[in-house]
């Protein structure tokens, strides 16, 4: 058996300060070996997993980038690995523009070597870039291209996910019976497979489509589920979007201080996290949770609700959200 991934990620954190040494090195010494350079660039490749998930995004996108400049005649494979890799780093501290530069070329590399798993992962990647700029029939092309190339691999995993994200793409298209379809299957496979946070996201997405079309017991039931599979998981980033989900089924119920407060513990829960940003899509789902509650409260009323909820511990908020 191989080290798991906290033992893995514990030994990186105790050599993170030599990585950052050995990576600046190989890509910026005058007169380091190609050899090293290209050592260098596996090694920044083998390793964004690591700083995506400690939230190290700017480092690790750095490094990636300067990796990557110092190797332009590197097989295409690894330049593929490592383009997808600052792609995914850029993208998530919501740095488009270098996202797109990076994924698009690694998908060129990936096509260049016929690495199908990289040219699925790049596709599915550029299909969520894109998705969050609101170009939903380009995300639909890109995901689609992805789910077709994990179909014939027999990636049930990335089936999965590539069904989830189509479904997504319906939703934003307000086509929820097409959405709600292919996520209630990308959750089959999910179960079937006993990954927790792809179960958790489903379940979300579900809850979402549910109270948009204004079946709001349920919604609020599938968000509950969600949040206490995210508390499992210790994912405070994406409980937090389902803590303002319930939100927005506060206020449509008339509980327009709760709404506040839990928009409010949820926006604490982000920070304590560590995540990057929100998405577009979640900021603007929040401007309107807290419009509509401002049209009920006076403006004492809102901020006194605001700071009590930034006030909340995980614990408090989940309490206020009845989970």
């Amino acid at each position: 058996m191989g080290e798991s991934v906290k033992e893995m990620l514990l030994r990186l954190d105790k050599e993170r300060s030599n990585l950052r040494d050995l990576l600046n090195w190989t890509s910026g010494h005058p007169g380091v070996p190609r050899e090293l350079r290209e050592h260098g660039l596996h090694i920044a490749a083998g390793v964004w997993r690591y700083w995506y998930l400690r939230n190290h995004l700017s480092e690790g996108a750095r490094l990636l980038r300067a990796a990557l400049d110092a190797c332009a005649a590197a097989p295409p494979e690894l330049r593929a690995r490592a383009a997808y890799g600052a792609g995914v780093l850029a993208m998530t501290q919501a740095d488009f523009r270098a996202a797109q530069l990076m994924l698009e070329m690694g998908l060129l590399a990936a096509r260049e070597c016929g690495s199908a798993e990289l040219i699925a992962n790049i596709l599915n990647s550029l299909g969520i870039l894109t998705y969050s700029q609101g170009e939903y029939d380009q995300a639909r092309q890109y995901h689609q291209g992805a789910l077709q190339l994990r179909e014939q691999a027999g990636d049930e995993h990335g089936v999965g996910a590539s069904l989830h994200n189509l479904g997504s793409v319906e939703h934003r298209l307000e086509r929820w019976a097409e959405g709600d379809s292919l996520i209630r299957k990308s959750l089959q496979i999910f179960e079937r497979l006993g990954s927790p946070h792809p179960i958790a996201g489903a379940v979300a997405s579900l809850a979402e489509s549910a109270a948009q079309r204004g079946e709001l017991d349920r919604a609020a039931d599938l968000y509950r589920n969600a949040a206490t599979a995210y508390v499992g998981l210790g994912d405070r980033a994406f409980l937090s979007i389902v803590v303002e989900g319930l939100a927005g089924i506060a206020v449509r119920l008339g509980e327009a201080a709760r709404s506040v407060r839990l928009c409010a513990a949820a926006e604490s829960m982000r920070e304590r996290s560590g995540a990057g940003p929100a998405s577009e899509e979640n900021r603007r789902s929040v401007r309107q949770t807290l419009s509509a509650a401002r049209l009920a409260l006076d403006g004492g009323a809102f901020h006194e609700a605001w700071d009590a909820g930034r006030r909340l511990s995980d614990s408090e908020a989940l309490a206020e959200a009845g989970c």
